[in-house]
């Protein structure tokens, strides 16, 4: 089954655990960071792929309105409020849904449905466009450079910067991009992210041992504890188990 990655924040501790009860219920739901701050939620969303944001509005540092504003190509929010005055304002800026404290579990439920229909449709139009491509430009002071998804091993992180090894003698390009932001332009059927610091293409892996993953040309990548699950749920339908 699909899970779809979720952040929770409220600086209320009896509300944020409330939250985190309710939505360990839901089966597609996995919780990867609880948060009392909206800043807390900034950072993770810049390092991590989220699929949607459980967050009260009135926060420290940060409050949730202004979080929202400040994430380019933000994930789904969902916010959870004591105050009605933020409706109007939220909804402009295409929150999936707003909820009134005190929370329940059934409109919570209501919520995250609305939340995974959106997502799965989302993600069918997206897959749907990117198929009928198999390459992506590389731009650089010269012009473009074609590279055809086949070519390309894996692509790490460095910063604002990212490199792209491809198979032509373990070459590799820098772009001027985050890995955040190439995850979201590429097909996630075919380049999944691994780690913090590293995307894969899954047509060169060649196997998974003592926590590393084995690319194609015996490059070794870790394998983050983080992001492992995502990977088994890809792999499940093709492991056959061998009898020794």
């Amino acid at each position: 089954m699909v899970k779809f990655k979720c952040v929770i924040a409220d600086d209320n501790l009896i509300e944020l655990d409330t939250l985190e009860f309710y939505l360990k219920k839901i089966e597609k739901i996995e919780i990867i960071a609880t948060c009392k701050t909206g800043l807390e939620v900034f950072q993770i969303l810049a390092e991590q792929k989220v699929d949607i944001v459980f967050s009260d509005i009135d926060m420290p540092d940060l409050n949730g309105i202004d979080l929202l504003k400040s994430v380019k190509n933000p994930p789904i929010f969902i916010f959870i409020t004591s105050f009605g005055d933020y409706a109007v304002e939220s909804f402009n800026l295409d929150v999936i849904d707003f909820i009134l404290k005190p929370l329940t579990f059934d409109r919570l439920l209501k919520a995250t449905d609305k939340a995974f229909e959106y997502l799965e449709i989302k993600k069918t139009v997206r897959n749907e466009d990117k198929s009928k491509d198999d390459y992506f430009f590389i731009k650089d002071a010269n012009g473009l450079t074609k590279l055809n998804y086949q070519d390309v091993v894996n692509i790490e992180s460095y910063g604002d910067f990212s490199k792209v090894y491809t198979i032509s003698g373990n070459k590799s390009q820098l772009v001027l991009a985050n890995l955040k932001s190439i995850e979201n332009q590429l097909p996630n059927d075919i380049f999944i992210r691994i780690h913090r610091q590293h995307i894969i293409n899954i047509n060169h892996l060649i196997g998974i041992k003592n926590g590393d993953v084995i690319l194609t040309q015996e490059k070794v990548i870790p394998l983050s504890a983080t992001f492992k699950q995502n990977l088994d749920n890809i792999l499940n339908h093709k492991i056959i188990t061998r009898i020794s």
